[in-house]
């Protein structure tokens, strides 16, 4: 029975792959040769499957993350087990508190030299430690970075339950130190044009002046190409960023119920909460 539900999860997972790419509109950019030999060894594996969603700031990562979450959410109510959790990478920033007090203010540290998408400033070794505990289908406790402008980071501040798909969305994860750990490595990739246009309409929500927002995005654009767009190397697949948002949650869709179809279903639905979980 668990090779026919194997062989099951492997022919629609293949079929949605093979489908996105003969598709007019496709949201698959590329794979790596070897993906449909780390789809089965994926799938094969008797333990929670560890995803990494990363991309440039406005490449869509968080995005499609949330579509993922969502699609989730719909089919959860069923499920015995929690389907999906997923952590925000920002999550394991240094504390940099002291740092700011030093200097005054973040953008003071920023110019200080401080770079927040240089691999040193994340807690890569930690994230590593609490995925692990993840995937032995343990509870873990990772840190909560807050975006007050303080800088601080506290430790073991939330409570993460193990699920079937643990996924990780943000830069971070296909840094050199952690992409290893990951089953699936995914990279939303972004034209120029379509990142500059998403970037400026947010300025109004950022309080920023175009101007002040065309100057950050010269930094931020400048930053990716030395720590962020090196590490589509790592990724299986590479995502179309500039995507139709209705096939994105097509793909979103078939895609988690394919990891999680085979999960006990519980046998009242009434009695089940829908558990997805996003920190």
């Amino acid at each position: 029975m668990a090779d026919i539900r194997l062989f099951n999860r492997k022919k629609q997972l293949f079929a949605l792959i093979a489908r996105e790419l003969t598709a007019d509109e496709t949201i698959i950019k590329s794979l790596k040769p070897n993906f449909f030999e780390r789809l089965n060894a994926m799938l094969a594996a008797s333990r929670p499957v560890l995803v990494a969603i990363s991309g440039e700031s406005a490449s869509g990562k968080t995005t499609f993350s949330k579509i993922i979450r969502e699609q989730a959410s719909r089919i959860q109510e069923r499920r015995e087990n929690l389907i999906l959790t997923t952590i925000k990478g920002d999550n394991y920033f240094n504390d940099i508190s002291e740092g700011i007090k030093t200097y005054g203010s973040f953008d003071a540290l920023l110019q200080s030299g401080y770079n927040p998408d240089a691999p040193s400033s994340f807690q890569l070794d930690l994230m590593r430690r609490d995925l692990n505990q993840l995937m032995q289908r343990e509870n873990a406790f990772i840190p909560r970075y807050l975006i007050n402008g303080t800088g601080v980071s506290v430790p073991n501040a939330v409570e993460i339950a193990p699920a079937e798909v643990i996924m990780v969305e943000g830069m971070c994860s296909l840094y050199d130190d952690i992409h290893d750990v990951f089953d699936l490595k995914v990279f939303v990739d972004i034209e120029p044009e379509v990142q500059q246009e998403r970037y400026l309409a947010r300025c109004k929500e950022r309080n920023q002046s175009v101007e002040d927002a065309k100057t950050q995005l010269q930094i931020v654009s400048k930053s990716a190409e030395t720590y962020i767009r090196p590490t589509r190397k790592h990724a299986d697949i590479i995502l179309n960023g500039n995507a139709n948002l209705e096939n994105l949650k097509t793909f979103a869709l078939d895609f988690i119920k394919a990891l999680q179809e085979f999960a006990p279903v519980a046998e009242n639905k009434d009695s089940v909460e829908v558990k997805t979980l996003s920190i």
